[in-house]
């Protein structure tokens, strides 16, 4: 479980662990930042697995949004900060800039939903 959750934050192929989901590692590159590897360049796993397949990643950006707010709340609760007047802007700043981050991991959080690792297959290349 601990491997799984390492390989979603590092964005890696979900079948064998090996490649990178990006073409580009650097998020903030906005030219490239929705360019993805058509396939796994290691184990050949088509990474667009049908048309439209990364519409759900929105339900799965949605959660980690909601998440970076229970974030922020909970900072600035322990802080002494919990004003609605501190709080949404601290929030909003933090959205636009990790939106990015977010962007990319909702991607890699969809696409490890429905592929499973196979261990033979990182092991054989």
């Amino acid at each position: 479980m601990i491997g799984l959750i390492i390989n979603i934050i590092r964005m890696r192929c979900p079948r064998c662990r090996k490649a990178p989901l990006y073409t580009q590692p650097n998020p903030y590159n906005f030219r490239r930042l929705f360019e993805m590897h058509e396939q796994c360049p290691h184990c050949g796993q088509p990474y667009e697995i049908e048309p439209n397949f990364y519409y759900g990643a929105m339900y799965a950006s949605y959660a980690l949004a909601v998440a970076l707010f229970v974030a922020v709340l909970v900072i600035l609760t322990i802080i002494g900060h919990n004003e609605v007047e501190v709080l949404l802007p601290t929030y909003f700043i933090s959205l636009v800039v990790l939106s990015p981050v977010l962007f990319r991991l909702s991607r890699s959080l969809w696409i490890h939903f429905f592929v499973k690792h196979d261990p033979e297959l990182a092991e054989k290349k």
